[in-house]
């Protein structure tokens, strides 16, 4: 079966409904893991605009990778493991609150996309931007990182002072296992129903590109 005969159905289109549970319930579930560490994220939060600007150079080192398509920037943060890594959400979320910052202080016209942005395909533009292939699923697989990262942009007037790095290897290398592995058995049905995926994960733990950087 083709990639791109599966269909996908079950699409949530409502963009605030998106971006509110998706913001939520990684808070919750950081606030359950350690609450500790919730706090002073909330905390830093709180009296971010009262904190002095980081310098751009230092703030553009933060993301994993990075690249570029026109006027959008795009940047990768990596997990640490297999699974949904609560501390690379809060740093990509972190890290586009600062760079607001910077960018309204310079008096710049910007777009931010976040992870949870739903009426941007960030996958499609990361592989356009060489950092990967998607796979069967449309997720994107980063050369290094595999499935196992999170991936938020800017689309900034002028553009930033990004050195792009040489993006060499592929992403997805089409193996199939990631059909294979899904309960839901798309290379029989020809369809993934999205509702089902949430709590599984599989297409993304048995992906064999990027493990060692998860480790």
């Amino acid at each position: 079966m083709s990639r791109r005969s599966i269909r996908f159905r079950g699409v949530i289109k409502n963009g605030a409904a998106i971006e509110f549970f998706g913001t939520m319930i990684p808070s919750l579930l950081l606030f359950k893991r350690d609450p500790h560490a919730w706090w002073k994220r909330w905390r830093a939060r709180q009296g971010r605009n009262r904190q002095p600007l980081p310098s751009l150079d230092r703030l553009l080192n933060r993301p994993d990778d990075t690249g570029r398509v026109g006027e959008t920037h795009i940047f990768i943060f990596k997990w640490q493991s297999d699974v949904f890594d609560l501390d690379a959400f809060h740093d990509s979320h972190d890290f586009l609150l600062d760079l607001e910052r910077v960018l309204r202080a310079q008096g710049r016209r910007y777009r931010l996309y976040t992870s949870l942005s739903p009426k941007t395909n960030l996958p499609e533009l990361a592989a356009a931007a060489g950092l990967g292939d998607l796979s069967p699923f449309g997720l994107l697989i980063h050369r290094r990182f595999g499935p196992r990262m999170l991936i938020v942009g800017v689309e900034v007037e002028g553009g930033l002072p990004i050195h792009q790095p040489e993006h060499n290897g592929v992403g997805c290398t089409d193996c199939g296992l990631c059909l294979r592995l899904c309960p839901q058995a798309p290379e029989a049905s020809g369809e993934v129903d999205l509702r089902k995926c949430e709590g599984c994960g599989r297409c993304i733990t048995c992906c064999p590109v990027g493990k060692s950087a998860a480790t």
